[in-house]
């Protein structure tokens, strides 16, 4: 069993593994990052469709990673420091919807490329100095927008990774709170029969009985309260199942 000082240690060491597998798991299906690059815009977009038919496909996302990883069985935290984790669950589906975000991305620099290359293009029949300048002067202006709001998107999809990953850890909380509840109420069920009084009195009974019956083996001398008090809460009892009877 693992043992790591924080859940959030934990958390981020599975994280790892899990992407780490995933990883080779979506490699193997044709879309790592080196072949993707090679390929057309159209072959591009063959591969986001292909990404989309496995995403509807609940059955083939669990068998293709659908891992977890749960306290005190596959590893261990200080009671001090667990939180409300009760353990921490990742699927592929996250990493098949980032890999396609990165087809996107290629898509669309690409599309970009080739959009101010055919521009360029453009430009050099043109005869005027002044507006080919001028032209050429917004085109690298619309090149470092595009660049900043590259920068941008990055940002927002690393905050909806971290947002999911959290998300991820309050259902299993939630799956813990539940288990809880269900104790919970199996409790208050007993004690709507038996009143605490009845309870707490058989269970001091009990203690006495042992006691008596070891002081009787070593042939050791009882107190007369300790034998007084067992036969008075015994007599409890009996007065309790007559009642009812």
């Amino acid at each position: 069993m693992k043992k790591f000082n924080t859940g959030k240690e934990a958390q981020e060491y599975y994280k790892k593994i899990a992407d780490t597998k995933f990883k080779k798991t979506i490699d193997s299906l044709g879309l790592s990052t080196q072949e993707i690059e090679t390929l057309n815009i159209e072959q591009l977009q063959n591969k986001i469709e292909f990404i989309n038919k496995i995403l509807s496909d609940d059955k083939r996302l669990r068998k293709l990673g659908d891992l977890n990883y749960f306290l005190d069985e596959d590893y261990y935290v200080p009671e001090n420091n667990r939180g409300q984790a009760v353990g921490y669950g990742y699927d592929i589906a996250n990493n098949l919807i980032a890999k396609k975000r990165e087809i996107l991305e290629i898509i669309r620099k690409s599309s970009r490329e080739n959009k101010i290359q055919s521009v360029t293009e453009l430009i050099k029949n043109i005869g005027d100095s002044n507006l080919k300048d001028k032209i050429s002067q917004e085109i690298q202006e619309l090149n470092d927008q595009s660049g900043k709001f590259d920068e941008q998107e990055k940002e927002i999809d690393k905050e909806a990774e971290r947002i999911n990953s959290m998300k991820e850890e309050l259902e299993i909380s939630k799956g813990k709170l539940d288990l809880l509840d269900k104790k919970s109420q199996i409790w208050l069920k007993i004690l709507a029969k038996e009143s605490i009084a009845s309870i707490i009195g058989g269970l001091i009974l009990f203690i006495m009985s042992i006691c008596i019956l070891v002081a009787m083996f070593l042939k050791l001398d009882t107190s007369k309260i300790v034998e007084s008090a067992f036969l008075l809460i015994l007599g409890y009892f009996f007065g309790q199942s007559v009642s009812k009877k």
